[in-house]
């Protein structure tokens, strides 16, 4: 009974040889690993690859939701609304520490 393969010196002859990159791999056991170089290109190039996906993506978005364009802005307090804000920070801690003073005793507390 024929299967149809081939057995002999033909047949090792016509099998494609693919020879690794000894460069960019070493031996490790009975696989290939790439050497720590490569593999910090290679993460490279995908970081890469990444972002400009991440951009082409904020593109079309961008494009699909124009309005949000000017979601990142930064608020800024006014001078007077810093000035209120203080002041309330300074009477939260003055009422807090006022809380936390026990009578007859010193500020410090001995660390022994």
């Amino acid at each position: 009974m024929r299967l149809g393969l081939r057995v002999g010196p033909t047949a090792l002859r016509e099998q494609p040889v693919v020879k690794p990159n000894i460069d960019c791999v070493t031996m490790v056991g009975m696989s290939l690993v790439p050497k720590a170089d490569k593999k910090q290109d290679w993460a490279r190039r995908g970081a890469e690859l990444r972002l400009r996906e991440i951009d082409q993506e904020r593109s079309e978005i961008f494009a699909e939701f124009p309005e949000l364009r000017g979601a990142t802005k930064t608020r800024t307090m006014s001078p007077e609304a810093r000035k209120r804000m203080s002041a309330g920070m300074r009477k939260y801690w003055l009422k807090r520490k006022s809380k936390l003073k026990v009578p007859g005793k010193n500020k410090s507390i001995p660390t022994t």
